[in-house]
């Protein structure tokens, strides 16, 4: 008798213990049966958990059913892949997505960087902070050096620094731009080799990597061979810089290293006449940004962030230190925070403030007693013949939008100083 048509079953991919198997319909005898399937679940060893007809003689051979298997196994495989391309590819766009959405943030951040100042980490703290050693005497093993800021009463300190050292017995030898012989002002590198009178006072806008050098070069320790070394030691040596307020030091940089240079030099050659640099008081305010940001003095050197221009590694590098408000996040931390470990953090140097000359004669007597009966409140050098004129408080404030990080320096210098007199 004939038997009704089973129902056809689709396979069911991805499932554990479910395959399918393939049965006649129609009469035993009948050689067009046609094939059904039916899913049967099998356990962990492979038995049937559903019952089906037994197989009649005339079931099709194994191999044809192995056939069909792998049909339906290459269109299960072939689904799972497709479905595994849509995802890695929607994955893909979700990651550029997210990507995208940090760097606009990253963006968003470096523009606004400048108002929150957020260099807490680097931020002085006398609690965590070790103040340095008085120093007597320099010496080789023990050198002085003064990180001149330009615009900030360096170029008196340098020559009432030259005087304290020659008055010494013996007299130091020196190393001070503009006042040791033969040395040229805008001299940036101290020296990298031995002579036969080593230095062991220097001063002058130095780069403190340059210094750093010099260290390991002349003033090693003297149980410390003349050698290569895989731990070579940690120099000893004190410093001493001086800050002024930044708007002030920028204003008076922009008048000297700008204009009155720049005079100077109109006067012996006329031309460049649409170039004409003028002063900052007469400038407008939203020029003075791009002002600060592009100009370069003759030396070849802006105005902005001095203390980065001398401490960090980044000092002989103009297009990176002077618009340090145009680099990325990572690069002004970098600077900043090598500046405060060199300048205050590391214990070995002295900070002084241009508009608290007595707090800093205070602090010179008791950290470098042989330099305070020269140094000098009242005496002046190489004043400027620019009238500065006064600036507007938009104008300040056109300063100040490319001088956040000096500020904030500015500032940690003068909680150091405050923690250097009470000391």
């Amino acid at each position: 008798a004939a038997q009704a048509p089973s129902q056809s079953l689709f396979p069911i991919g991805g499932m554990s213990g479910v395959r399918c198997r393939f049965k006649r319909s129609g009469s035993e005898n009948n050689d067009h049966a046609t094939l059904t399937k039916e899913v049967v679940d099998e356990d962990d060893e492979g038995r049937a958990l559903m019952s089906s007809s037994p197989h009649s003689g005339n079931d099709p051979p194994a191999d044809h059913a192995s056939e069909q298997r792998v049909h339906f196994l290459f269109l299960g495989l072939k689904l799972i892949l497709t479905i595994a391309i849509i995802a890695i590819s929607a994955g893909g766009w979700l990651l550029f997505y997210r990507s995208s959405a940090c760097s606009e943030s990253a963006d968003t951040n470096m523009v606004s960087r400048s108002d929150s100042m957020p260099f807490a980490a680097y931020a002085y703290n006398a609690s965590s902070s070790s103040l340095p050693t008085p120093l007597e005497m320099p010496s080789l093993e023990h050198p002085f050096i003064f990180f001149h800021q330009r615009k900030a009463g360096g170029s008196t300190i340098r020559a009432q620094l030259h005087r304290a050292a020659t008055a010494l017995q013996p007299p130091a030898a020196t190393f001070i731009p503009c006042e040791t012989n033969g040395l040229w002002c805008q001299n940036y590198y101290t020296p990298q080799y031995s002579t036969s009178q080593d230095p062991t006072v220097y001063g002058g806008h130095f780069f403190y990597p340059s210094f750093q050098k010099t260290l390991s070069v002349l003033h090693k320790p003297s149980q410390y061979p003349d050698a290569a070394s895989l731990h070579p030691p940690s120099p000893n040596f004190s410093c001493f810089t001086l800050l002024r307020e930044p708007i002030s030091r920028i204003h008076s940089c922009w008048n000297f290293r700008m204009v009155q240079n720049y005079r100077h030099r109109m006067l012996q050659e006329e031309q460049h006449q649409s170039e004409r640099l003028i002063k900052l008081s007469d400038m407008n305010a939203s020029d003075i940004p791009s002002a600060l940001t592009t100009a370069r003095s003759r030396y070849g050197e802006g105005c902005l962030n001095e203390p980065m221009r001398v401490f960090s590694d980044y000092g002989d590098n103009e297009d990176v230190v002077n618009n340090l408000h145009l680099h990325p996040e990572a690069i002004v931390d970098f600077a900043v925070h090598q500046t405060m470990s060199r300048m205050i953090l590391e214990g070995n140097c002295i900070v002084g403030v241009l508009e608290r000359c007595s707090d800093t004669k205070e602090v010179i007597k008791r950290y470098f007693p042989f330099f305070a009966p020269f140094f000098s409140c009242e005496e002046k050098k190489n004043e400027g013949h620019v009238k500065a004129g006064q600036l507007s408080e938009e104008q300040i404030e056109a300063v100040s939008s490319v001088a956040k990080y000096e500020e904030w320096v500015y500032e940690q210098a003068n909680r150091y100083l405050d923690v250097l007199i009470s000391d």
